[in-house]
C-alpha cells in the first residue's frame, strides 16, 4: 500500500516597488518590500491619529485643528 507524503512549499510574499530615501537631500531609489499584512496599516494610522490629537491639544490657542474653521 503506498502513502503519499504532503510537500511544504512556502509561499513567496506578495512584493511592491516603493520609492525611497535613505538620508534628507539624497535621490530616490526604488525598492521591494513585502506587502503588509491588512490592519498592521490601520494600526499605525490609529497611532499616528492619536499623536497629533495630543499634539494640537496640548497646544493651545493659535494651533488650528480639523473643528476648527
Amino acid at each position: 500500500m503506498a502513502t503519499s507524503r504532503a510537500t511544504v512549499v512556502p509561499m513567496k510574499m506578495a512584493q511592491m516597488n516603493v520609492a525611497q530615501v535613505s538620508n534628507p537631500g539624497a535621490d530616490f531609489r526604488i525598492v521591494e518590500r513585502e506587502i503588509p499584512e491588512p490592519g498592521a496599516v490601520d494600526r499605525a494610522d490609529d497611532k499616528i491619529a492619536a499623536l497629533v490629537r495630543e499634539f494640537v491639544s496640548s497646544s493651545g490657542p493659535g494651533v488650528l485643528s480639523r473643528r476648527a474653521g
